[in-house]
Parts: C-alpha cells; structure tokens; sequence
C-alpha cells in the first residue's frame, strides 16, 4: 500500500511539473490570448500594458513574431507600446492584432496571440452648416408650421450621433430627427402658444 501512495504522488508531482510547463507562458489565467484596450489618439511611445503571465519566473524570452504598424512589444520590460498614430475615424480597423513567441526555461516554445480592441473617441464637433442662423416667421403662422431645416456634419466616421438641442422658447419647437451617413437634420416648427 505504501508503494502505490508513493508511485501516486510521484506521478502526481510529474503531472503537475508537466502542467507547469505547458503553462509557463500563460497569460491571464491559463489562456493564449490576451485582449488590451486602447483609445484612438494615445500618444506615440505611451505603454498601454503589459503581459500578465501566470508563471512569470518560468519564462526565460518573449520575441514578437508577427509585427502590428501600430505597436510594438518590448520585452525588456514586458510591456506594448503605440509607435504610430492610430485613427479609427480613417478607416483603421478597430481590432488590432500581434503574435508572441514565448520561449519557457524548460520546454517547448509557444505562441502567444495579442488583440488591441481601439476605442473610437468623439474627436470632432460636429458643425452646422452656417455659424448663426435667422428666421422670419409670420405671426399668422399655425402650429407645426415649417420654420426651417437644420442640418449639422460630424466628421467622425463611426460616431455620427448628433443630438439637437434648443434653448427653452414658448414659440417653437424640433421635431423630426434623421440621420444619414455622417449628416443629421431635424426641422424647426412652430409651436402652439398658450393662452
């Protein structure tokens, strides 16, 4: 009986060393793959993160083998930076991706896939298309009368919700809200007086 508790924990023990070094260039849990979220428009040598491996002092050498234009591993001190400008609004896919080798102490080598999920951020205002506007309404103008037809251009590609607002007036009103590739308009009418 003493025997076979023996020969248990010494493949107990092989099995968890062989799962050690199958692991040893696990990041985030025992996964391959990471995902590290970046803005748009963070600046050009800026460290956006780092790999977290699970058995860090099993891990002798990390090596890109698939570049990004993008950004780049340094690991010397394990980290990802941007070394270009990244615009989503000019047609850059949001989804960014870079694959790791990682070489172990003891074992084989194994590859790691990084993805960089870029946040578009609402970098442009959007702009009417005159600076100031002036309207002529007759005072025997009914309710939900046409005033005018507003229209404003967002420059940003993915982020063309634009919102109207009119300051508080007892006399009109907007309605009709669309929207159109980068151009939103909404019509200014007339609205019906109390008393």
């Amino acid at each position: 009986m003493e025997m076979n508790t023996l020969t248990m924990w010494i493949v107990a023990a092989g099995f968890c060393g062989l799962l050690a070094l199958t692991k040893a260039c696990s990041v985030d849990n025992g996964e391959f793959i990471t995902t590290i979220v970046v803005e748009e428009e963070t600046e050009i040598g800026s460290v956006v993160a780092g790999l977290h491996f699970d058995y860090p002092e099993l891990v002798m050498r990390v090596v890109v083998i698939d570049s990004n234009p993008y950004f780049d591993y340094l690991p010397a001190n394990n980290s990802f930076v941007v070394k270009a400008r990244i615009d989503v609004d000019e047609g850059l896919s949001t989804v960014q991706r870079m694959t790791l080798m990682c070489q172990p102490k003891n074992g084989p080598q194994l590859e790691i896939e990084v993805e960089l999920e870029l946040l578009d951020i609402n970098d442009f205002t959007p702009e009417f298309t005159l600076e100031e506007y002036t309207f002529f309404i007759s005072e025997a103008a009914i309710e939900d009368t046409q005033i005018a037809v507003l229209e404003a251009r967002d420059r940003d590609i993915k982020n063309v919700y634009v919102e109207y607002e009119l300051l508080a007036t007892p006399y009109s009103a907007l309605q009709n809200e669309h929207s159109k590739s980068n151009h939103t308009g909404c019509e200014l009418v007339t609205k019906k007086l109390c008393g």
